[in-house]
């Protein structure tokens, strides 16, 4: 009688090294069975250890633990187990950007989220770093992402550094806008007109009823004097100020630094004693359109314009000149605007800061993204958190320090809002703003 014995398959297993979610194992790969002796069998890829669960494509597998069978024709086996490790991947971070000014031509990233021991975070794939700010960064569009403890790294976040403001030169603005808007580029309430009508060949009401001239500028030393200097094509009137010391300086944190008075009729000056000599400093000067009604018009009223400048001892100042259309029976000046008239000289004062905050969210709906411009009234610590409408907490957008007067931009990504509606509700110290957000198809 003749026994044969035949050769038995060894597996050698060498688990592959973890990956990062989403990514997969391929159980295929020569590397998990290198050193094996297969004694002419073939390898196949099962669930169970019992191998009555085949894998459907060993080639895309999961976290787990899986078996491989080596066999031979003769019926002789090998099974042994392989460990996939897939390590969780953080989400992809939520940031703040802050856009240059026209007193920082840089921008900086702030990151909200997520936040935590062992987290590190980099812009374009540079060095990690456990700091949530990076600036001093120029124009331009970066990459941010976060990298946890087992290295895995996240999904990008965009970011976009816009390039310095050009608005820093001269300007006519509707009176929503403020100091910090000029400072900050912000141009919703720019105007490229005024508008008028005329009764009996005269002016009888004005589009606006009130404006503002910026214009930022470095100082030239300690003590100077500034003027607004006033021009026109037409035999009108001047624009006057709105009150006699409407004309102001304001520091680079848009704190009033001097006050002036008007000179003439088409100019004021305003004096300072203890600038910053090389620092910029915000001129403002708000004129009222009522001081030109009644000026004689002629019987067709046609378009002229009107000029402002600023001088320093009789020279005029580079990019301080504006020129603005006065333009009969026209509209569309700006989100901000209201007229003086003949039969209504009593118009409203408006200060130049805000009231009260303002919280613009948008696109509303939204998809993906959900941006917030934040402009409190105040300054002071504050939260923004997201409800849904039953009013259970979702969670916090932000948390840190608000400056009053000045934009703070937040980006938001709205994957984790399950619900149709949120509801948003920012807390100043004793301010709250609450408004709603609507899930886009």
């Amino acid at each position: 009688m003749t026994v044969t014995i035949n050769s038995t398959p060894y597996l050698v297993i060498t688990n592959p090294s973890a990956v990062c979610s989403p990514s997969i194992v391929d159980l295929t790969a020569e590397g998990i069975t290198t050193g094996s002796t297969l004694a002419g069998g073939v390898l196949s890829y099962w669930e169970d250890a019992d191998t009555t669960m085949a894998l459907i494509d060993p080639t895309k597998v999961g976290a787990g633990i899986y078996y491989i069978k080596a066999s031979t024709a003769e019926g002789c086996f090998d099974i042994e187990p392989v460990t996939v490790t897939v390590n969780a991947s953080e989400t992809s971070p939520s940031i703040t950007i802050t856009q240059p000014t026209c007193f920082i031509s840089t921008g900086s990233i702030r990151i909200n989220e997520p936040l935590g021991s062992g987290l590190t975070y980099s812009i374009n794939g540079n060095s990690y770093t456990s700091g949530t700010l990076f600036s001093g960064l120029s124009a331009g569009t970066y990459t941010v992402t976060v990298k946890n403890l087992s290295t895995c790294v996240s999904s990008p976040t965009n970011a976009i550094i816009n390039q310095p403001p050009t608005l820093c030169g001269g300007g006519i603005f509707g009176t929503a806008e403020t100091c910090s808007d000029f400072r900050n580029g912000v141009d919703t309430y720019k105007m490229n007109k005024i508008c008028f009508t005329t009764k009996s060949n005269k002016i009888f009401n004005v589009t606006p009823g009130q404006f503002f001239y910026y214009f930022a500028f470095k100082a030239p030393a300690k003590s100077f004097c500034i003027s607004v200097i006033q021009t026109k094509t037409n035999g009108y009137r001047f624009f006057r100020l709105q009150q006699s010391n409407q004309i102001v300086l304001w520091n680079e944190n848009c704190t009033k630094a001097a006050t002036g008075i008007e000179i003439r009729p088409d100019s004021g000056r305003v004096c300072i004693s203890n600038a910053i000599p090389g620092a910029i400093y915000v001129l403002s000067a708000k004129y009222d359109s009522k001081s030109v009604i009644g000026s004689t018009a002629p019987g067709t009223p046609i378009t002229s314009q009107y000029s402002f400048e600023s001088t320093i001892n009789g020279s005029t100042l580079e990019g301080s000149k504006v020129t603005i259309d006065f333009t009969p029976n026209c509209s569309g000046i700006s989100q901000n605007s209201f007229t003086s008239s003949a039969s209504e000289m009593n118009v409203a004062i408006s200060e130049n800061e805000v009231k009260q905050t303002v919280v613009n969210a948008y696109p509303n709906p939204y998809l993906d993204i959900i941006n917030f411009d934040i402009t409190p009234a105040t300054s002071g610590k504050g939260d923004l958190a997201l409800y849904d409408i039953a009013g259970r907490k979702l969670g916090v957008i932000y948390e840190g320090n608000f400056v009053g007067n000045n934009k703070t931009s937040i980006q938001y990504k709205a994957g984790k809002i399950k619900t149709a509606t949120a509801i948003y509700i920012l807390t100043i110290g004793d301010e709250k703003i609450v408004g709603k957000l609507f899930k886009g198809n």
